[in-house]
């Protein structure tokens, strides 16, 4: 019998370039296991599957708030298909690694191990207005373990990347890559950029989780979220996440650090890293099914003032009062202190349809004209099998306002805006209109997606047309890794038209649609 151990050492990095919490797992063997992971919401074309499941189950867990719990959600599988690539070859170690498991995991009565790569090796090349030669070369990994009441998750990712013309210009303007962090120049028109994030969960109660780490958040059923998104960099958090009555409600406490990539104080010594300006962030979220099919979600998001021209934080204790809307009593909804309220709701259907929607207001005044901060969404998803086809069908509407989620102005050195690293913690296109409409079809492990977005900026008046196909083939379902064929255009002022191939992990969503 081989001989194993495992170790595990918890460190914590900070640089100038992200703060994270790492776990490092040395472990033996294999076994088979199920593909989710939990400290970034999901991949969104399968975060479907595992949607599916629970829409099929007709449970009363909130399927809304990303990443699932991996101790409530684990049961509901992310993997839709027992296809198996070599059906006459059984138990081939090599051929398990390659298209069927986990490249290492070993699974015991207390605990659960398992260590993936995160890859994304892309070469495409834009043509149209100009032409160039694209690529991205991603390489990392991602580890988790489970033990009794106990979930651990660590991921790191290492970058380099030439990128069209839009997303080249976006990471200049803004300092960085989108969603995934700041960069440093790689040769002469590329980006080197890297990014990290974990997580511990610890059951505490029957109803009550505890966790902390770095990672993203989103709530919302649709393919944006005008509350909450996935859109931004990782932060460091603190969540409280409470289930009752098998599921019925549900209630969020988060307590977050942002960053503004400002100066943190006026006067920066030389030969030194610089520091950048911090604010809190802390949100809560209640979810009740108030009827079988029917869930409301109410949300109070608060943006603490940040530091001063010292770096000296200023703020009070009642910011982080865990109780929903007692910032917006005890503040206002016009100070430094920058707060947005919201409610969404979704209906299920069938179970296989989902209707949707959000409203959110970001000031003390209601009404519909465009001096008002506020954003709506209205949307449908239809998910549904028949035999070894799966397929999704999204249609969605936003609207946001031109100047929901800014700062207040109260001093020119203040930003409290719901941002963090230069982008928006909701919606992608940061203001405007959209419209989205998706389809996925699937069948055993081959997939084709069909998007598109329209946009109109009001700020600046733009009009995007977005559109991506991709054919890929899933090569292991166990960590979603795929080999895919894609075609994007993007019509503004310039045209960017984009094909590429692509090995990839789909592990996590990076939004390049705006």
């Amino acid at each position: 019998m081989l001989q194993w151990a495992n170790l595990f050492y918890f460190i914590k990095i900070s640089t100038s370039k992200m703060s994270g919490f790492f776990i490092l797992i040395i472990s033996f063997f294999f076994f088979s296991s199920k593909a989710q992971f939990y400290t970034l919401p999901n991949h969104y074309l399968f975060q479907n599957i595992q949607e599916y499941h629970l829409l099929s189950a007709d449970t009363n867990i909130a399927n809304n708030v990303y990443p699932y719990n991996p101790f409530i959600a684990n049961t509901y599988s992310n993997i839709d298909t027992s296809y198996h690539l070599f059906k006459y070859i059984k138990n081939d170690p090599a051929l398990d690694i390659l298209f069927e498991k986990d490249v290492l995991s070993i699974k015991r009565k207390e605990y659960h191990i398992r260590i993936n790569p995160i890859l994304n090796f892309q070469k495409g090349k834009q043509t149209a207005d100009t032409t160039i030669s694209a690529f991205t070369n991603t390489r990392g990994f991602i580890a988790s373990a489970q033990l009794d009441n106990v979930y651990i998750e660590t991921m790191l990712s290492e970058n380099q990347s030439v990128f069209p013309d839009y997303l080249y210009n976006f990471s200049k303007i803004n300092q960085v890559v989108p969603g995934q962090g700041r960069w440093k120049v790689f040769k002469q028109s590329g980006f080197d950029y890297a990014f990290s994030a974990g997580m511990i969960m610890v059951k505490a109660s029957k109803n009550i989780y505890l966790s902390t780490g770095t990672g993203k958040q989103k709530i919302g059923n649709g393919y944006r979220s005008l509350i909450l998104s996935d859109n931004a960099f990782v932060y460091p958090y603190f969540k409280i996440e409470q289930h009752w009555w098998k599921g019925k409600l549900l209630y969020v406490c988060n307590y977050a650090l942002l960053n503004n990539l400002t100066p943190a104080s006026l006067n920066h010594p030389p030969n030194t890293e610089r520091l950048f300006q911090k604010k809190p962030f802390v949100y809560q979220y209640l979810n009740i099914g108030v009827f079988k099919h029917t869930r409301i979600g109410l949300y109070q998001g608060i943006i603490g003032e940040s530091a001063d021209t010292k770096n000296i934080w200023r703020g009070d204790g009642i910011l982080f009062s865990p109780i929903i809307f007692s910032q917006a009593l005890y503040y206002g909804m016009n100070r430094k202190n920058h707060i947005l309220i919201g409610i969404d709701f979704q209906q299920k259907i069938f179970k296989t349809l989902v209707l949707y929607g959000q409203y959110i207001l970001d000031d003390d005044k209601i009404t519909f004209d465009d001096k008002n901060r506020f954003a709506y969404q209205v949307g449908f998803k239809w998910l549904k099998k028949f035999n070894d086809w799966r397929i999704m069908i999204l249609n969605e509407w936003n609207n946001v306002n031109s100047t929901t989620y800014m700062s207040p102005i109260f001093d020119n050195f203040s930003n409290s805006s719901y941002s963090h690293f230069n982008q928006n913690l909701a919606f992608t296109p940061e203001n405007g209109m959209e419209w989205i409409s998706l389809i996925t079809l699937k069948k055993q492990r081959w997939l084709l997606s069909g998007q598109y977005h329209y946009q109109e900026k009001k700020l600046t008046n733009d009009i995007i047309n977005y559109y991506k196909i991709l054919f890929g083939f899933v090569l292991n379902p166990s960590y979603n890794l795929m080999i895919n064929l894609g075609y994007e255009k993007r019509t503004q002022i310039r045209n960017n038209n984009y094909i590429y191939i692509q090995l990839q992990t789909c592990l996590y969503n990076i939004y390049y649609d705006f």
